[in-house]
């Protein structure tokens, strides 16, 4: 989880809606969430990690709207998680089932 999206002040993680209606991705257990800027502006999340290098220059060159997440899942071996499969708790963050 992204330590940017906490409160300290009040201990939880933080629903951010551009984190919620971004795409999101899985690897191996790890989360990988690019951001639709149409919800305001935020960080990405994800492992500090080549995918993470990966996502992040590919959205950054392309933008949000004319990424295609399914193939960019199909290029870097990814897997889309599905608006269905998106779970938040202000406890843990943003997780998947």
């Amino acid at each position: 989880m992204a330590a940017v999206h906490f409160d300290n002040e009040i201990s939880r993680y933080l629903k951010t809606p551009a984190l919620e209606h971004g795409h999101w991705y899985t690897d191996d257990g790890l989360l990988f969430i690019m951001p639709n800027p149409l919800y305001g502006l935020c960080d990405s999340v994800g492992p500090d990690d080549a995918n993470e290098e990966t996502l992040n220059s590919l959205y950054g060159e392309n933008g949000f709207d004319r990424i295609d997440p399914n193939e960019v899942a199909r290029n870097l071996g990814l897997n889309i998680i599905h608006d269905w499969q998106k779970r938040f708790d202000p406890g843990v963050g943003y997780f998947h089932v």
